[in-house]
């Protein structure tokens, strides 16, 4: 297994708050707060899933990144990019992306992002 990383093309989610991403494809998302990466994650059955994540009620938001995600909605912006492979490849290549960018929001001893 090799740590490099594919090249990704990362769409924009304009009004992501609002809108979902349709489609089956598994892939990855990544959180910007201006051009500093602030999360990455991965959905591995169908991107549309990760809506549960960042939503008012959703599953995510008991998670430390989700509250981060939920408390800052406003101000960061959503790229996905879709990656056909096992759940396993993805799992790296996600690895491979937080391993290089250090987004704080993967981490969950990071230090609060300012207001």
């Amino acid at each position: 297994m090799t740590n490099s990383i594919p090249h990704l093309t990362w769409i924009p989610m304009p009004n992501w708050l609002t809108f979902r991403i349709v489609g089956d494809d598994p892939g990855l998302i990544r959180f910007r707060h201006g051009s500093r990466i602030v999360y990455i994650g991965m959905e591995t059955v169908r991107l549309s899933n990760f809506r549960r994540f960042v939503t008012k009620g959703g599953s995510g938001r008991k998670h430390p990144a989700g509250q981060e995600i939920w408390a800052h909605r406003h101000e960061l912006t959503l790229d996905y990019a879709v990656l056909h492979a096992t759940p396993a490849e993805i799992e790296r290549v996600r690895n491979a992306l937080i391993e290089k960018y250090q987004p704080a929001f993967n981490f969950e001893d990071h230090e609060p992002e300012e207001d």
